[in-house]
């Protein structure tokens, strides 16, 4: 009997094997492996592991980013937008986002998707920032930063808590306010 896999079936393996065993046992042969099937199911889905590894970025990246258009689409008010920007950031898969911002750096193509998709995060964090400070530079450099802490607290802080995520989203939201009343965020 042959075992019928999907598409998502091989992502979410990937991402068990990126956050299990890292970026360099993403192979045809490790998913293939993790889901019982024949490499020919793999290349009736993708043409080579590099393919594969950049629809797994957009997928998942996307995901987030999908998320903020959402939330810019949804209108919310001035004085809500920094507490459900905090709880969707708290929510995102950081351990998952790391192991793939990881696997980017390693296969042809992954790095320029990756760096396509955060442009978009940023953007859309941008618009979603705009409401709240002056300028639309320091919506867009409020959005720089918040990435650039994600990210790093992401790659950076081996045993995540809760505290210190919210010590570091205080951070970021002391710069925002600090751009709406004073109107500039001090890079």
């Amino acid at each position: 009997m042959h075992r019928v896999v999907t598409v998502g079936d091989y992502f979410d393996a990937a991402l068990k094997i990126l956050v299990t065993a890292g970026p360099r046992s993403i192979k045809v042969g490790s998913l293939c492996a993790a889901l019982d099937v024949t490499s020919g199911s793999f290349y009736g889905y993708f043409r080579s592991l590099d393919d594969f590894v950049a629809e797994l970025l957009r997928m998942q990246l996307s995901r987030q980013n999908h998320r903020l258009l959402a939330l810019i689409e949804a209108g919310p008010e001035p004085e809500v937008i920094l507490p459900r920007l905090r709880e969707m950031a708290r929510t995102v898969p950081h351990e998952t986002e790391a192991a793939i911002r990881t696997l980017a750096r390693s296969h042809a193509g992954a790095m320029d998707l990756q760096r396509l998709l955060d442009q978009e995060r940023v953007a859309a964090l941008a618009e979603i920032l705009r409401p709240i400070v002056s300028t639309t530079d320091d919506a867009r450099h409020a959005a720089v930063i918040g990435m650039a802490l994600l990210v790093g607290w992401q790659h950076l802080c081996s045993s995540r808590t809760d505290q210190d995520f919210n010590d570091m989203f205080d951070e970021f939201e002391a710069a925002v306010i600090s751009a709406a009343t004073q109107g500039e965020i001090d890079g």
